[in-house]
């Protein structure tokens, strides 16, 4: 059955966040020279020990989420409490460069433990300049997740977070001949699920989802002017899953813009063509788009546009993959010195290859943080989801708050 948005208390509140937003005089490019994003002046500044910067964070919180497991009818309620340490470390070796991430967090359900997630990321990542015009880049990440009942990495029948682990790596080389730019690399990425327990009985069997990715591909860009470069981005890719018809292998190739106008705007925009080859006989391709866009209307207000299409893999065995769309808008408006109103707005689409099932997922959400002093802030926030998978009763609505605490050194 298809619905439309009824959360009208949330959506009254992002339209009148909005249309505050909307009177905001706009900032020429030498007001916003060197100017950090608003967020980012109130990032801690850490402890140099020896040739690197230690960066920790501390947040912890208390939520309520209005439908835990995601239903359209008989919803459940619970609050609940959470925990997320973080540790940057990076170094300060100029020509050269090595940093680390580590980040964990733990959503403690008071209501029913069976709900309970846990997150751990690991990252490291280098940097080396060969040349003044040759670089290399490179990395590694490790990652054990639990997606929440209802997002579109778990699947609709879920009636616990879904566990999984997740190992990636890469690298890539950078050359520069006068106005022109060339990198190429490629990535390896491994996926672990869990077998995940049935709103209707027993385990939803996930090995269908464990596998392999490998990725090579580069890009060519032309420098136009000090502020705008055009480039084109080929990328291929091979994916191998346990004992499934979900083989493939496929190709997306991008044609764009980078820019970046001082701090007022910058980032980069694309369209393209994709393709994907399944060993079950399906094929899917169309048109794909790429945007990642920061602008600075004003010294007290940030902007960001995030927008991908893109065929991935399937939350669901009856089905290969999927092609997915998802745009997201975001907004940090300092109202005064250290209070800084957020609102959020994301669309996602996501069309099953080789079924007739097809998702559609409204998010919108704001937080309201007071930076109390360089080392502790305070915070309010409200999420509103409503989620809608075509022919079936699977249909929700989700309303969570919450409060935290965060402390950074």
């Amino acid at each position: 059955m298809k619905r439309g948005i009824t959360g009208s208390a949330g959506l009254a509140l992002i339209a009148g966040l909005l249309a505050l937003f909307a009177g905001l005089p706009a900032a020429s490019a030498d007001d916003t020279e060197d100017l950090p994003d608003v967020t980012e002046r109130y990032d801690g500044t850490g402890a140099h020990i020896g040739s690197f910067w230690f960066l920790p964070k501390l947040e912890t919180g208390l939520f309520y989420d209005s439908n835990v497991y995601a239903r359209s009818t008989n919803t459940k309620g619970s609050a609940g409490t959470y925990v997320a340490p973080y540790l940057g470390i990076e170094s300060d070796w100029g020509r050269y460069g090595l940093n680390a991430k580590l980040d964990a967090s733990q959503h403690i359900y008071f209501d029913d433990v069976s709900l309970n997630r846990t997150n751990l990321k690991t990252e490291i990542d280098g940097r080396y300049e060969i040349m003044n015009d040759l670089s290399w880049l490179g990395g590694i990440k490790g990652r054990m997740l639990d997606d929440p009942i209802g997002t579109i990495n778990s699947n609709a029948l879920a009636a616990e977070p879904t566990h999984h682990d997740e190992f990636e790596a890469w690298t890539t080389l950078n050359k520069s001949f006068n106005r022109i730019s060339v990198s190429a690399g490629g990535g390896y990425h491994y996926y672990n699920y869990d077998d995940v327990a049935s709103i209707v009985g027993g385990k939803i069997d996930q090995d269908f989802r464990d596998g392999d990715v490998l990725e090579t591909g580069g890009r060519v860009s032309y420098l136009t002017s000090p502020e705008l470069r055009i480039f084109a981005d080929a990328r291929y890719n091979w994916r191998d899953y346990r004992g499934t018809g979900a083989d493939s292998n496929g190709w997306r190739s991008l044609a764009g813009l980078e820019v970046e106008l001082s701090r007022l705007i910058r980032g980069e925009a694309g369209v393209g063509y994709m393709e994907q080859y399944y060993d079950s006989g399906f094929n899917a391709g169309g048109l794909t788009y790429h945007a990642a866009l920061i602008w600075n209307p004003s010294p007290l207000m940030t902007v960001k546009l995030d927008a991908d299409r893109t065929i991935a893999d399937s939350a669901i065995a009856a089905s290969p993959g999927s092609v997915t769309d998802s745009v997201k808008l975001t907004a940090d408006y300092e109202v005064r010195r250290g209070l800084v109103l957020s609102p959020t707005a994301e669309v996602s689409r996501v069309d099953y290859i080789g079924s007739s099932l097809d998702g559609l997922t409204y998010d919108l959400g704001v937080k309201l943080d007071y930076t109390m002093n360089r080392f502790l802030s305070f915070g309010l926030n409200y999420d509103y989801t409503n989620s809608d998978l075509n022919g079936s009763a699977l249909d929700f609505e989700r309303h969570v708050i919450g409060a935290y605490a965060k402390a950074r050194f």
